[in-house]
Parts: C-alpha cells; sequence; structure tokens
C-alpha cells in the first residue's frame, strides 16, 4: 500500500510543487505522511459534505484543487468553518493533498483538460511561466553512452516541443589521473588515463533538474561525474499560465458559446456585449484568468475564456475579439478526471472516486 507521502511525492511529478505560485499552499496540508492509502476521494474542494462522503465511502485520504489551508493559521479552534473542517480530517484521520496553481501552470494540468474539453487543437500555453529551462552537458565513456543517454531521457531531459530524446553528442578524448582515496571505474591510482567519451547535451526544465541529475549520477559508471549546467533564456513552452489553440473548424459565435456552455455544464455564460461573427482562435484560462486577457489579443485569439471576469475587463471586447465568463469552478472541475487518470495509471493498489458532491457555492436563481 500507499502512503500520503508517496502519493504526494507521485503528483508532484504531474504537478510540481515548484510551479505553484508564492501566495499558495500545495502538496500535502493534513494527515501523517507515513499513514497508508486504500481508498482515495477526489474532490474539486473540501466541504462537510465532501468529508462525510469520504468517511462514507471509507477514503483515507482527499485530493483536492483548492486547497482547504490556503492563508496563514495562527490556530485551531474550530471557530471558523475552514477550522472545523481542518478539525474534522484530523479526527477521522483522513489526509488532505491539493494540487492547485501547480496544476493551472503546467501543459497537462487545467488548461489542457479545458482544451480537451472544448475540442482545441494545437494547444499551447498562453504565457510563459516561470520555470527556467537550463542545458545539462556530461562526458560519458563510449561504453555507458546509451544507458546514460536512456536515463536522463526516461527522467525527462531533451523534450522540445512534440519532440522527446532530443540531444546533441559529440566524440572525444577524456584524462584523468585518480588520486589518493580514489576509486576509479577506469585507471590506476597516479595514472594519466585516456578515455575514449561522448559529450552529451540536452535541455531539462528546472522542475526536472534534481531528478535528472540523480538518474545521471547512478547511471553513469565514474566515481566523479564531470558534468556542466547551463541556464538558459528559452522560454519553458511546458509551464505557464492559460491555454491557447484553434477549433477543428471556424463557428458562428453565438453557436460556439452554447458548445461552451454545454460542454462545460454551466447554468449560464457572462459574454461581452462586443465579439467577432465566426471564432476558430480560441484563448482560455481555467479558474480566474482575466490578467491573460493581453496575451491572448496579442496571440491572435477570437475569443478568451475564463471566469471572475470583472465588469470593466469586458470593455477590452472588440468587433474581433469576445469574452466569455464560464465561472470559475465550470472552468476548472475537469482537472479531476486528469489527476484521476494520472494515479491509475501510476499505482495499483488503492481505490480512486471521484466526489459526487457539487461544492460550487454559486446558483443561478
Amino acid at each position: 500500500m500507499e502512503t500520503f507521502a508517496s502519493i504526494a511525492a507521485a503528483l508532484s511529478e504531474f504537478a510540481p510543487d515548484m510551479l505553484s505560485e508564492e501566495y499558495d499552499n500545495t502538496g500535502l496540508l493534513v494527515g501523517n505522511p507515513s499513514q497508508l492509502v486504500s481508498k482515495i476521494l477526489l474532490a474539486y474542494e473540501i466541504t462537510e459534505e465532501v468529508v462525510k462522503e469520504a468517511l462514507y465511502e471509507g477514503c483515507q485520504l482527499i485530493i483536492t484543487h483548492h486547497p482547504l489551508i490556503f492563508k496563514s493559521l495562527k490556530k485551531l479552534t474550530e471557530q471558523s468553518p475552514e477550522e472545523k473542517l481542518i478539525a474534522s480530517l484530523i479526527r477521522h484521520n483522513i489526509g488532505h493533498i491539493a494540487l492547485h496553481t501547480n496544476a493551472d501552470n503546467i501543459l497537462t494540468g487545467v488548461n489542457k483538460a479545458l482544451a480537451n474539453r472544448l475540442g482545441i487543437e494545437n494547444f499551447k500555453i498562453l504565457k510563459p511561466g516561470k520555470d527556467k529551462l537550463y542545458s545539462l552537458v556530461v562526458f560519458i565513456p563510449d561504453e555507458a553512452f546509451e544507458r546514460v543517454e536512456a536515463a536522463v531521457f526516461e527522467a525527462g531531459a531533451g523534450r522540445i516541443g512534440n519532440y522527446s530524446h532530443c540531444g546533441y553528442a559529440l566524440s572525444g578524448t577524456g584524462s584523468f589521473i585518480p588520486l589518493e582515496n580514489a576509486n576509479p571505474a577506469i585507471g590506476r591510482i597516479h595514472q594519466l588515463e585516456r578515455v575514449s567519451e561522448r559529450r552529451l547535451e540536452v535541455i531539462v526544465p528546472g522542475r526536472r533538474l534534481r531528478t535528472v541529475l540523480s538518474a545521471m549520477l547512478q547511471a553513469h559508471p565514474y566515481e566523479e561525474v564531470a558534468h556542466f549546467i547551463h541556464p538558459l533564456q528559452n522560454t519553458d513552452p511546458e509551464s505557464g499560465s492559460g491555454g491557447i489553440g484553434n477549433l477543428p473548424k471556424p463557428m458562428n459565435y453565438l453557436e460556439f458559446v452554447q458548445m461552451v456552455k454545454n460542454v462545460l455544464k454551466a447554468d449560464v455564460i457572462r459574454a461581452s456585449k462586443l465579439h467577432p461573427d465566426t471564432v476558430q482562435r480560441v484563448a482560455f484560462c481555467g479558474g480566474a484568468g482575466a490578467f491573460l486577457i493581453p496575451y491572448a489579443k496579442e496571440q491572435g485569439a477570437e475569443v478568451f475564456i475564463s471566469g471572475d471576469i470583472k465588469y470593466h475587463d469586458f470593455f477590452r471586447a472588440d468587433p474581433s475579439f469576445g469574452i466569455l465568463d464560464a465561472g470559475h469552478c465550470e472552468t476548472e472541475w475537469m482537472i479531476l478526471n486528469e489527476i484521476a487518470d494520472f494515479l491509475n495509471k501510476k499505482f495499483h493498489t488503492f481505490a480512486i472516486q471521484i466526489s459526487n458532491v457539487q461544492t460550487n457555492p454559486v446558483k443561478i436563481l
């Protein structure tokens, strides 16, 4: 069986905690890291009804998008709704993991799930994020090259857009003298050794750098591995905010709005008065993404979809650019399916259930 800690670590592969915004709170928030798990409940957020559902279903862990503990918690006296929920989780030995802005800021997260619901093709990140790209260079003896190369690729290096296993290699001769207390895989103490080696260079995103280095060192035969790392100016196309892509073919704008309403299960959509007659290039951001409207316009989007759009933001629409507010929850809830798919592929030791509780506090009368 898996533990809270092992599940949290795996989820950090799906949505790395380092991609979370500074104001956010993600990862394992409640529970003993060593507690075992036989059943997990996935919910958009934690409410009293969700806790009751977890107890009824026999779940030891609740994984959500919105974190229960968001702002600093200085006491736990059960005086606020959040404190009461946290105390209830602790009392019933139920853990809580949140994937919030880290799931927003990754290529395979919230916005990819939203793109899939909308039928968007050629999806890409709308605004590049804070994750950096690095160039990793390592020198490998010829006989170990394929093993080390495979290890770094498997760990997440060498991805460029829709291509994997991207690298560049040069052949040459390496030299070294093993000194006292060395334990060389090749050569003898105090004797100059020359070895046929290959220089491998790959691109690594910052969120994968530690994992790639660990895999490289484990696969490499040398006691001391000659390598170096350069930060790059290239933007990382796999992390950032929002998304943009194209519909398979142009749609009448009003028909498109109705389609959005249907696939997102939205009771209502708030729409800008100004908009184009047809739409094909679509930008979007799950949750609250009005800050991305300028990026959507710059990249040729004909419509921008998000939630929590304010009154004055709608003035940014024009006859060639429409704005749709489909709701905060409505543009994010589908991330639960992506998390479930990831966990089902990664583990086979516990059951996973998506909550039946509708937590959205907004009701259209």
